[in-house]
């Protein structure tokens, strides 16, 4: 029973110490990432879609000088479709007709991803905790996105997999993404998190060879541009040569 006791009481002293450690000292350390944003459209991608929003994740190394640089990636989703009269060119009438001779249910929606590097610095607070503050942070990648377009039943010829390349709008380019975000490292890791405000801004073109609706090749270069909210769930790993040096 003794020996139990004291092995609780090391494994007590070793966390408090860790937590201690956390709030007295910035502490290099690696950030495991779950993202998920909120974006409103500018640009010429208001033309195209309406609010959409992402789902992803990233890997980041935060620096003992507080230096914080990764990798990331976002699956892009959204339910509004503006540009959408390609469908008209469908159809001679005012609904879509399968060959089965009933009339065909077509959805339209948004999908795309984003994958970036990017490098920001945590201004930290240090009266609270030098791992926790404001980030300041700009990154480059790849965007793209296009209008995924349902034939509920599949009865429609006009969109199997081949043709529907005529008409998606497949988009994609050179992605600039900067970040302001607050970041929280809790001292006893039980709430850490990134909140802010992500600001995309990409130089795209249509990479289909023909768009069918419009008889002809659109070449035009592209201002694609996402503003809104962001957040992360992070799980940090701090490694044991790093706890063992604030600890003891």
């Amino acid at each position: 029973m003794k020996k139990y006791l004291i092995l609780t009481g090391l494994f007590f002293s070793v966390y408090s110490s860790s937590a201690q450690s956390l709030k007295e000292a910035s502490i290099a350390g690696t950030l495991i990432q779950g993202n998920f944003g909120l974006y409103l459209p500018f640009g010429d991608l208001a033309n195209r879609f309406g609010n959409n929003s992402s789902i992803g994740g990233g890997v980041y190394r935060k620096s003992v000088s507080n230096f914080i640089f990764g990798i990331g990636s976002d699956f892009i989703y959204g339910r509004t479709v503006k540009e959408s009269s390609f469908i008209d060119s469908l159809s001679a009438g005012s609904d879509l007709i399968g060959y089965t001779g009933t009339i065909a249910d077509v959805a339209l929606f948004e999908r795309g991803y984003m994958i970036y590097g990017s490098i920001g610095k945590l201004v930290s607070i240090k009266k609270i905790n030098p791992n926790s503050g404001i980030i300041f942070s700009a990154g480059v990648g790849f965007l793209q996105h296009k209008i995924r377009i349902v034939d509920q039943d599949e009865i429609l010829l006009q969109l199997n997999k081949e043709y529907k390349k005529g008409y998606d709008r497949l988009t994609n380019g050179v992605l600039f993404k900067q970040t302001i975000q607050l970041i929280n490292l809790d001292a006893r890791r039980r709430m850490n998190f990134r909140v802010g405000f992500d600001f995309n801004e990409a130089l795209t073109r249509n990479r289909r060879s023909w768009n069918f609706d419009e008889r002809k090749q659109d070449n035009t270069l592209r201002l694609d541009m996402m503003m809104g909210l962001s957040a992360s769930w992070i799980l940090p790993l701090y490694s044991k040569n790093e706890e063992r040096f604030y600890n003891y």
